[in-house]
């Protein structure tokens, strides 16, 4: 999408950004990023917290890729295969 496409609905979009954005923050975690301060945004008792700290619990897309990299026969770091 260029910036202009992106512009022509963006003023649709209030004043969302990805701080508001609880699937945005999920899927940072899924990715990896693991920083706490982003479950401040949400209430303790959400469903959004609760959902942004189950992923931060599980292991990350990087670290299930490099797992069955090593259930594969392929060298893993041993830090990698150690992570959460």
């Amino acid at each position: 999408m260029t910036p202009r496409q992106f512009l022509a609905f963006r003023d649709r979009l209030d004043a969302g950004s990805r701080c508001q954005s609880a699937q945005f923050r999920e899927l940072e975690a899924l990715l990896g990023r693991r920083d706490p301060t982003a479950l401040g945004h949400y209430a303790r008792d959400s469903p959004e917290h609760a959902r942004i700290a189950a992923a931060m619990a599980r292991p990350s897309l990087f670290d299930s890729f490099v797992r069955y990299l090593a259930g594969q026969g392929y060298p893993a770091p041993t830090a990698a295969l150690s992570a959460t």
